[in-house]
């Protein structure tokens, strides 16, 4: 009997954790074993057995999938914009500067030379706005190029609205 794993998951044994027989079949599933065992006969029943159940899971999956249930999305998406970082901004500007968190829908963006900040917010930070807002479809609203150690939660630093 061959039959696809991933969508087969008659022997996966999903109950056990949910009985007090830990390690266990339930008697549902116990039972469900039983009555699969009699219809193929117990020369068969080894090789039926390992076709119906699903494929164990790997360590590293399994690590996987906890990090992916607890990973912030802006996270997974600052990875994402990290990793294409050069190729949207060009390989001058990204040597220069790094995404390095998002809050608020608002990508901030690290330069360690003053000059170079300069010219980030002043000649380039539509054209690099854009960019990003394209790649991202939108998600990030802004982008603010702070020098590194600025903190965008912290209630000393607020964005300038308008001349001083």
């Amino acid at each position: 009997m061959s039959s696809e794993k991933s969508s087969n998951r008659w022997l996966s044994r999903s109950e056990y954790r949910q009985t007090f027989r830990h390690g266990q079949p339930s008697r549902r599933e116990e039972s469900r074993e039983e009555a699969l065992a009699d219809w193929v006969g117990e020369d068969r029943r080894p090789g039926v057995f390992a076709d119906l159940r699903p494929e164990a899971k790997t360590a590293a999956d399994l690590v996987q999938d906890v990090l992916n249930s607890v990973k912030n999305p802006d996270l997974a998406l600052l990875e994402k914009i990290q990793d294409a970082w050069t190729g949207l901004v060009g390989v001058d500007n990204a040597r220069y500067s790094q995404p390095t968190r998002i809050y608020k829908g608002r990508l901030y963006v690290e330069v360690p030379d003053s000059s170079w900040l300069f010219v980030f917010k002043t000649q380039r930070q539509a054209d690099i706005s854009g960019r990003v807002a394209t790649f991202t479809q939108n998600a990030i609203t802004g982008i603010q190029f702070v020098p590194p150690g600025i903190n965008p939660a912290s209630s000393t630093h607020h964005p300038r609205k308008g001349q001083p």
